[in-house]
C-alpha cells in the first residue's frame, strides 16, 4: 500500500431502520484489506461512492473472472458470488459502485477478462449470453436494480428465477418445454444487483423464497455518505497502481491454497457454533466462507488461507446473518407474526401450556423450530408471556 494510502472507514449503514440495530448492521471495516480494500478506498474518495460497496462489487467481479482458477481443498469449490448491494435509500449510490467497479476491471489487461451481461428478459437470452463467453463460460450478471431481475422472472411460464438459483452451485442447467430448450453446460454466473432496503424487503414472490435464492445470496449494506457538490474523479495514477498490482496477483493463476493448522481450528469453531444456530438465515453462509477464502488469500498476496483471512471471513459472515435477520422478506418477517399471534390465541384460550404441547396446537413443525423458539423469545422480551417456575414447566400469558 502507498505511504499515502489509509483504508476509509465504512460510513455508518442502514441508519434507516430503527435506531438500536445501527451498530449491528455496520459492516465490518477489519475486512476491508488487500488490493480490493485499496481498491475501495480509492473508488470512493471524494465522491458519494460508499467504500463498502465498491468492495462488494470488487469481490463480485473478482470472483467471476477467476472461477475456476483458484482453488481450495473443497470438492466443488468455487469464488462465485450473487451479491446484492443494499443501501437505506436511493441516495446511497449502489449502481455507481457498481458500474465505476465494472469499469476499473474491464481496464485490466490479463488472461481472466470480466464479461457481463447487464440484464437478461428470460432464460433463453441468458443462454444467448453464455454463447458469447466461451471457451471457459464465465459470465456476471448485472442488474442495476434487483426488483427488474423479479420482474422478468416472474412471467408466466419463464424459468430465468429455477436457472439463476440452480447455477449458484451449479455449472449446467437443463430445461425442455413443448416450444424450447435449454441447455447450458460447463458455464460459471455471477451475479451482481442494487437493492433499497425498503424494496429488498418487499419485492420479494414465493417462489424466489421457496427455491432458496434469498439464502444465496452476499449482502452489501451501506447508507449514503454526505452530499458532495462536486464530486472527485478517482486518482489515475492509484487506479494505474492497483491495476499492475492486481494484475500481478493474476498473473499468479492458476493457484491452489492450503489452509494453516490454527486458521482450521479457528474456522471449525466458528462452523459448529453458527450450525448450532439452526436458523434460515446461516443457511448456505458457510458455502459463502469458502468462497471468500480464495478470494482473500489472493488479493492480500498470501501462501495460504492464514488466520488474519479466516477472522476476515468470519467477520463477514457475522455480519451476513445478522442483515439477513434484520432485511428479511417480508414473507419472512409474517411468518413470525403469525406464530406469535398463534402462540398468544393458544395460550389465553387454553391456559398454560408445555412447550411441546404449545408447539403441537400452533402447528410450529410445519413453519421450523426457528420460528417457533424465536416467536416465543420475542414474546417474552415484550412480556407478553412467561415461563411458569413450577413444574411442569409452562408458557402462560402475563397478567
Amino acid at each position: 500500500m502507498s505511504a499515502n494510502l489509509q483504508i476509509v472507514q465504512p460510513t455508518e449503514a442502514c441508519s434507516g431502520l430503527q435506531e438500536t440495530t445501527a451498530a449491528t448492521l455496520r459492516f465490518p471495516h477489519e475486512a476491508l484489506k488487500g488490493s480490493l480494500g485499496e481498491l475501495a478506498t480509492v473508488l470512493s474518495r471524494g465522491n458519494e461512492i460508499a467504500p463498502e460497496l465498491a468492495f462488494g462489487a470488487a469481490l463480485t467481479c473478482l470472483g467471476s473472472m477467476v472461477s475456476g482458477a483458484v482453488n481450495i481443498n473443497l470438492v466443488g469449490y468455487d469464488t462465485r458470488l450473487f451479491t446484492v448491494l443494499l443501501g437505506a435509500s436511493f441516495s446511497a449510490k449502489k449502481s455507481t459502485a457498481a458500474k465505476t467497479v465494472i469499469e476499473f476491471f474491464k481496464s485490466l489487461t490479463c488472461g481472466y477478462p470480466v464479461r457481463t451481461c447487464n440484464g437478461v428478459g428470460s432464460a433463453e437470452g441468458l443462454a444467448k449470453a453464455f454463447g458469447e463467453t466461451k471457451p471457459d463460460g464465465r459470465l456476471l450478471l448485472n442488474y442495476d436494480e434487483l426488483e427488474a431481475f423479479f420482474r422478468k422472472a416472474g412471467i408466466e411460464g419463464s424459468v430465468l428465477l429455477q436457472t439463476v438459483t440452480s447455477l449458484f452451485e451449479s455449472r449446467e442447467f437443463e430445461s425442455h418445454t413443448k416450444t424450447h430448450t435449454i441447455k447450458l453446460e460447463n458455464v460459471r454466473l455471477g451475479f451482481l444487483a442494487c437493492c433499497t432496503l425498503q424494496t429488498y424487503e418487499h419485492c420479494w414472490s414465493s417462489e424466489a423464497l421457496s427455491i432458496g435464492l434469498d439464502n444465496r445470496l452476499f449482502l452489501v449494506n451501506a447508507d449514503a455518505k454526505p452530499s458532495v457538490a462536486w464530486p472527485e474523479q478517482p486518482s489515475e495514477a492509484e487506479k494505474e497502481r492497483l491495476r499492475k498490482k492486481i494484475q500481478m496477483q493474476l498473473a499468479k493463476l492458476p493457484v491452489h491454497y492450503d489452509i494453516t493448522v490454527e486458521a482450521r481450528h479457528r474456522f471449525s469453531e466458528w462452523y459448529d457454533r453458527l450450525m448450532e444456530r439452526n436458523t434460515p438465515f446461516v443457511k448456505r453462509i458457510s458455502t459463502i466462507a469458502w468462497r471468500l477464502m480464495g478470494l482473500l488469500t489472493l488479493t492480500q498476496d498470501k501462501d495460504a488461507i492464514d488466520l488474519e483471512v479466516i477472522d476476515q471471513v468470519i467477520a463477514l459472515c457475522d455480519h451476513q446473518v445478522r442483515l439477513r435477520e434484520l432485511s428479511a422478506p417480508s414473507d419472512i418477517v409474517d411468518k413470525f407474526a403469525r406464530m406469535e399471534a398463534a402462540i398468544l390465541k393458544n395460550l389465553r384460550i387454553r391456559g398454560p401450556l408445555t412447550e411441546r404441547d404449545l408447539r403441537r396446537y400452533t402447528n410450529a413443525d410445519r413453519e421450523g423450530r426457528f420460528v417457533f423458539s424465536r416467536s416465543l423469545e420475542n414474546l417474552q422480551k415484550s412480556d407478553e408471556i412467561k415461563l411458569q417456575a413450577i413444574r411442569p414447566k409452562a408458557w402462560m400469558v402475563k397478567e
